[in-house]
C-alpha cells in the first residue's frame, strides 16, 4: 500500500522531504541535445517512464535527481529505449 491510502500511522511515515537548498542547473547543451531529438517530454511524477500508447516520455522534475546529471542520464535511458 502507498502511505497516503493508510490512516492512523505514526508521524514519521508522513515525513516530507525537505526542499533543496539549491536548485539543480539545467545543462544548455543537454538541453539542445534532447530537444534536437523531438522527443516529447513531460514533466512531473516521480517516475521517468516511456509511454508507448501516447509516445511520450515522462520525467520528474529535474529537482528531485541528485544532480543534473542523474536527470540527464535518465533521459537519455528513455529516449533510447
Amino acid at each position: 500500500f502507498n502511505v497516503e491510502q493508510i490512516e492512523g500511522l505514526p508521524a514519521h511515515f508522513y515525513a516530507v522531504t525537505a526542499p533543496r537548498l539549491d536548485p539543480v542547473q539545467r545543462i544548455a547543451r543537454a538541453d539542445a541535445f534532447f530537444a534536437a531529438t523531438g522527443a516529447q517530454i513531460v514533466h512531473g511524477g516521480g517516475e521517468a517512464c516511456y509511454i508507448q500508447r501516447t509516445d511520450l516520455i515522462h520525467m520528474p522534475c529535474i529537482d528531485v535527481f541528485r544532480d543534473a546529471e542523474s536527470y540527464y542520464a535518465t533521459l537519455a535511458h528513455e529516449v533510447t529505449h
